[in-house]
């Protein structure tokens, strides 16, 4: 292979097969097992594999992406990945920026025409409210652990004997409008009847300094829609981005320090497609979606760019005082399920955990690049075992699969649901005030008008909704063929489980729409 080729097919990340797969290209690695190479495959200890390594083990030859502190608020959110190798940015033109160009253009007017056939809300009726809190990616904002605060509000409504949750939106706090749009932190009370069947008893609204229950008639009606705005505004602005930010730093320290031949590589490879040119459009990029150009058609949210980035940092610093936003960890292992969707989760994450000790099962847990990549990681995700923590016990495999499972099906699952949201039930924006006692709701075509409708539904279709580009059930490794029989393996255990799914009636995504990474 002459250098020019050589050097072609390292920058040259994945190819597009006819059948919609992509794959690592081909020699990208060297399996000669007479070669150097031969100790990142094999793991054969070494006193100073340093002394043997060149640039070239390298996929971006030791010069590839970093994190750094984020520009926006250095403290206050997720290091971030700023420079971009050109054939990631090229990637991402190729596969997201060109649609989101297309999307725009088709339904841009589509949208508009929408909003102004029928502007306004939908009824919630308590059972809907119910369902789209406890039945959806809302799910994921119940709490069993009640704060002082908490048990002050609510403490007239709760009964001994009986089984409480909450859905705490005290985020949403210090949000400022525009001009007529109203925003009010609120938290929600369940009573927790078994088998995750919940049931909304009350709800504080903040602004309102009121609790409201269903015999409040058209107050709690309105309480209603905006403790479900509350819940999309935490939801794609503190909850969802905490499985997109914080991992950059895994993604791009992976590509950078840990030779493309070695296991690790080859195992987290394939998971950090399309990621980080796409974090960074969204951080940074002049035309995203919570960037200061609100004029754009897509800018959705009630207030201005720079005040909802703030949202970030309550998410990633946490709230003091407020148990239900503890700071950003990186997690040992997925929560304790209230509902199916934790259930739909973690039962992922258990064959994603069996796939990555199966792979993983011969790597020595003192590998020398094992432990560099764990000194390095650690150093900018919190919590994430450092370079003693990795070899103890099962660390490296929790790490590795936490990882796999955040970026691929607890992302995946996030989007193809909200997207099938009906926007009419769920709003972004309200432009009538928080309720009050004895007050008389307006009709809902005036709780937002065809604008709002407008600008959320284009925002729904090109960035909440899925599209995926590279499914997990297709992702190609470049394996040996012992790693590609755990594959195998592996994907057949996927299809297994999305079919008991089916039968169970909680199959929250198809298998085959699940993408191998943060694509969209």
């Amino acid at each position: 292979m002459s250098q020019n080729n050589a050097k072609k097919q390292v920058n040259d990340q994945h190819e597009e097969q006819s059948t919609g797969e992509l794959k690592l290209v081909e020699n990208v690695t060297k399996k000669d097992p007479n070669s150097k190479y031969a100790k990142f495959r094999s793991n054969v200890e070494t006193d100073d594999p340093w002394q043997k390594e060149t640039k070239k083990d390298f996929l971006y030859e030791r010069m590839g992406p970093w994190p750094q502190p984020s520009p926006e608020h250095p403290m206050g959110e997720a290091p971030a990945v700023i420079h971009i190798p050109k054939v990631e940015n090229k990637q991402f033109m190729k596969y997201i920026g060109s649609r989101y160009l297309k999307q725009i253009l088709l339904y841009t007017p589509i949208s508009f025409i929408k909003g102004l056939l029928k502007p306004g809300l939908e009824p919630v009726s308590d059972k809907d409210f119910i369902e789209i809190l406890s039945g959806s990616i809302f799910a994921k904002l119940i709490k069993n652990e009640f704060d002082n605060k908490d048990i002050e509000i609510f403490s007239k409504y709760m009964k001994d004997g009986t089984n409480y949750c909450i859905v705490d939106m005290e985020a949403v706090k210090g949000i400022e409008t525009f001009p007529r749009q109203y925003v009010s932190a609120s938290k929600t009370l369940l009573i927790d009847h078994g088998n995750f069947n919940y049931e909304a008893i009350a709800i504080s609204v903040y602004k309102s300094r009121e609790v409201f229950t269903p015999e409040d008639g058209d107050a709690w009606a309105l309480a209603k829609y905006y403790a479900l705005q509350g819940a999309a505004l935490i939801t794609t602005l503190i909850e969802h981005p905490l499985v997109h930010f914080p991992y950059d730093a895994i993604n791009a320290v992976t590509k950078t320090a840990v030779p493309k031949d070695h296991v690790l590589f080859r195992l987290i490879y394939p998971h950090t497609f399309l990621t980080l040119p796409l974090e960074n459009a969204v951080l940074e990029g002049k035309n995203s979606i919570i960037s200061d150009r609100t004029y754009l058609p897509y800018t959705l949210y009630p207030g201005p760019g720079p005040q909802l980035k703030k949202m970030l940092v309550k998410g990633y610093m946490g709230i003091r005082g407020n148990d239900s936003y503890p700071k950003y960890s990186f997690p040992k292992k997925p929560r304790k399920p209230l509902s199916n969707y934790d259930v739909y989760l973690n039962k992922y994450y258990d064959e994603i955990y069996k796939f990555v000790e199966n792979i993983l099962k011969d790597l020595d847990r003192n590998d020398y690049y094992v432990r560099l990549w764990a000194k390095y990681v650690s150093h900018y995700v919190p919590d994430f075992p450092n370079e003693k923590e990795i070899s103890q016990g099962d660390n490296l495999v929790r790490a590795v699969a936490i990882y796999i499972w955040v970026v691929s099906v607890n992302h995946s699952v996030d989007h193809y649901n909200y997207g099938f949201f009906n926007l009419r039930q769920v709003p972004m924006r309200l432009r009538v005030s928080p309720p009050t006692k004895g007050m008389k709701l307006p009709p809902l075509k005036k709780l937002n008008n065809w604008v709002d409708f407008a600008k959320y539904n284009l925002a729904n279709i090109m960035f909440y909704k899925s599209l995926t580009v590279a499914p997990m059930i297709k992702a190609k490794y470049d394996f040996d063929p012992d790693e590609q029989k755990h594959l195998e393996e592996f994907r057949q255990r996927l299809r297994e489980l999305d079919q008991k799914f089916n039968e169970e009636g909680i199959n929250f995504m198809p298998l085959d729409k699940i993408g191998v990474s943060v694509q969209f």
